[in-house]
């Protein structure tokens, strides 16, 4: 996640002012984890309880806390592991994240983003991508704006001139081609065409957009940021299969476990 913001600021794509701090520090805590350990669960169970004890260097304690209150009064503090918002797997809600954090509570919540590395879910992903158990924080201010959500490319359709935009419950269909005149979604699918571009997406890209409204004198002003540029992972085709048997006796309410389940 760090790399591919890195990415959008490089390509002048507006992102909120942040730092990461690398998995060095997780590693220098947690120690380095293999996900294919046979005793993983003791291994996990181990180093959750180091992060939750561990002394951390004072350095590192006063570094991240004054380039945090730079940030302001609230931080969004999110996870950046090597797995996670890749081509070939986004781990969409494997690690945590946590949104406006006070900078009183600021490593609770860093603590809490090492911590969801080692869930049985975060090893199981990690042996499955054949990578080690390791993870970076992001610190980023928190921008309390409306959350907008842009595919590039329709999920599963990754060749279709379509882009898709999510706001709460609504989402509409777009043209690449033909962008929306309304103009809090023409500034979103702007910016996120901008940012599949950044981070080379060729096949579309989950892009997550803050916008806030502001009043500046006489003028009501619309600021749009991205907090996040992923590319999409489409769904593999699969072939059709006959429905299976039941593989087990009817439950008491009449239903049957079935394969497929």
């Amino acid at each position: 996640k760090a790399v591919g913001l890195a990415r959008l600021l490089a390509a002048g794509v507006p992102v909120p002012a942040g730092f990461v701090i690398d998995g060095r520090a997780f590693e220098s805590i947690a120690g380095k984890l293999e996900a294919d350990t046979a005793d993983i669960g003791h291994v996990l169970a181990q180093a959750v309880d180091r992060i939750a004890t561990a002394e951390l260097p004072p350095e590192l304690v006063r570094e991240v806390e004054e380039r945090a209150k730079e940030l302001g009064s609230l931080v969004a503090v999110r996870s950046s592991a090597t797995i996670e918002d890749g081509a070939a797997g986004a781990a969409a809600g494997v690690f945590s994240s946590r949104r406006a954090v006070p900078i009183g509570e600021l490593w609770d919540a860093i603590r809490a983003v090492w911590t969801s590395a080692l869930t049985p879910l975060a090893a199981t992903y990690a042996r499955r991508r054949g990578g080690p158990i390791a993870i970076g924080v992001i610190v980023q201010e928190w921008i309390a704006g409306t959350p907008v959500t842009v595919y590039t490319r329709p999920p599963g359709a990754p060749e279709a001139d379509e882009l898709m935009i999510q706001r709460g419950d609504q989402l509409g269909r777009h043209s690449r081609s033909d962008l929306p005149r309304e103009i809090e979604a023409q500034h979103a699918a702007v910016l996120a065409l901008r940012a599949e571009a950044a981070i080379a997406a060729t096949y579309g890209a989950d892009v997550e957009l803050v916008q806030l409204r502001k009043q500046h004198a006489f003028d009501l002003a619309m600021q749009t940021w991205v907090v996040q540029a992923r590319p999409i992972v489409h769904p593999m085709a699969r072939p059709i299969a006959s429905p299976p048997p039941a593989v087990i006796a009817p439950l008491p309410d009449g239903r049957l476990w079935r394969w497929d389940v």
